[in-house]
């Protein structure tokens, strides 16, 4: 029962680490036509939040942590949370 639950959380931590991957990686595309719009939410971020209220122990802060920090380096923003 204890290997089954276990289990289960390290499949939910997989799942976050490649829903975040995916969405940085969507983010990085050259997808836009180049004109300034409306900025549009961080994803991510509804992520974490959405993720963290329904589910807290599935995502430990150190994941959260190393996420928002690769994506400031990634993005090229001053490294924290949201600076």
């Amino acid at each position: 029962m204890a290997d089954r639950a276990s289990g289960t959380i390290w499949v939910f931590r997989g799942l976050f680490l490649t829903l975040a991957t995916g969405l940085v990686f969507l983010r990085l595309l050259p997808l836009g036509d180049g004109a300034p719009g409306w900025p549009g939410p961080d994803i991510l971020t509804c992520l974490i939040f959405a993720w963290v209220i329904r589910q807290p122990d599935y995502v430990p802060v150190i994941a959260i942590a190393a996420v928002v920090l690769t994506t400031d380096f990634l993005f090229v923003r001053p490294p924290g949370p949201w600076t």
